[in-house]
């Protein structure tokens, strides 16, 4: 293979690799590295997941793509994903949302932060909430298998009886009290 071919292929890798900020304890940032990196090493960043609902009060979940590096094939809150270098933790919300789903809200609301730890993977999660939204979503099928709206009581039916396939954030959202806010 020729130069010129490895340095536009690393030149398009380069171009489709997530640059995170790695942060403090105070989510201070510390510097920049590509999102495998800042996994890889265990350094703290920020991510956000929102709570997508309908007229109905009905939560949106998605059923993640099998082709996710972590819980492949899992339901989880209605988008999720990480803060890019440089963005605000709800323009990445509204970016994800967008992304996976194809909506675009103009009100988001934040809700609660987990602090980074081992069981969030060292990220400081930052969780939002949308709607009432009038939009049937449009799943991005490279992010998202499929999707459905439920309500409080089929929530409570799913985690009773289907918990071993939701993702383990989901679980504690919905054992929080943070999956159907007020």
């Amino acid at each position: 293979m020729s130069r010129k071919k490895t340095r536009e292929q690393d030149k398009e890798n380069f171009q489709h690799t997530e640059l995170l900020e790695f942060v403090d304890v105070q989510k201070r940032p510390l510097g920049v590295l590509p999102r495998e990196d800042i996994h890889n090493q265990n350094l703290m960043h920020k991510s956000v997941q929102v709570l997508l609902f309908n007229r109905e009060k009905k939560l949106y979940i998605q059923q993640r793509s099998h082709n996710k590096d972590v819980y492949p094939g899992y339901w989880d809150v209605s988008a999720a994903g990480h803060v890019l270098s440089g963005e605000s933790g709800i323009e990445a919300a509204m970016r994800e949302l967008k992304e996976e789903l194809g909506i675009q809200v103009n009100n988001m609301r934040f809700v609660y932060e987990f602090s980074a730890t081992y069981y969030t993977g060292y990220e400081f999660l930052s969780l939002y909430v949308t709607g009432p939204c009038a939009e049937i979503p449009d799943p991005d099928p490279e992010e998202v298998v499929q999707g459905i709206f439920v309500s409080k009581q089929e929530m409570n039916y799913l985690i009773n009886f289907y918990s071993r396939i939701l993702t383990p954030g989901l679980l504690h959202y919905w054992r929080t009290g943070c999956l159907f806010p007020e």
